[in-house]
Order: structure tokens, then sequence, then C-alpha cells
């Protein structure tokens, strides 16, 4: 679910999409902050779902840095986060 409706200027409505492809990130994609992470997570390919409201017909989310969570929790606490970067590119009709 993505909401473009922040920007009182530009009002695009509220993209529900649905998986419909995704490949791996490159291998030369950053791991994560710094270099240090477990791996970029995958590009995908969404479609809008009829619960959409506006234009938007398709995201991409391409050029992903970090992401991926740790192979195990062991020593992790209790609630962290894992942090990324990507591109989303929104298409209309």
């Amino acid at each position: 679910m993505f909401d473009l409706d922040d920007n009182p200027g530009k009002q695009l409505g509220v993209a529900a999409c649905a998986k419909v492809a995704n490949t791996t990130a490159p291998a030369d994609a950053p791991k994560g902050v710094n270099g240090v992470g477990d791996g970029a997570v995958p590009w995908l390919y969404l479609n809008t779902t009829k619960a959409t409201v506006g234009n938007v017909k398709a995201v991409y989310r391409l050029n992903t840095a970090g992401g991926n969570p740790p192979k195990t929790c062991k020593s992790s606490p209790a609630v962290f986060s894992v942090e990324y970067a990507a591109e989303y590119w929104f298409y209309t009709d």
C-alpha cells in the first residue's frame, strides 16, 4: 500500500498493490549500511488492485540496498529493525 496523497499540490491517490514478480538483487548490490548487512532485498514488480484510488497501475522496487533480515535472531534484541534503501517507480495510465 502506497499513500501518494501526502503532497497537497500533487494528490496521486493510494496504490494498493499485489506482487506480480520479483528477482534477486544483483550480487554487487550494497549489503547494508556502510556495506555491512545480510544483503539487498529482491527487486519487485507490483500491479495495483481494485482497491487503488487514482491512476497508478504498476510499481517497481529497484536498486535495493540492505533490508534482508539476519540469518538468526539469536543475539538480537527482542525488537529490532533492518534498514534498507530502494528506488520506487510508479507508472500511471
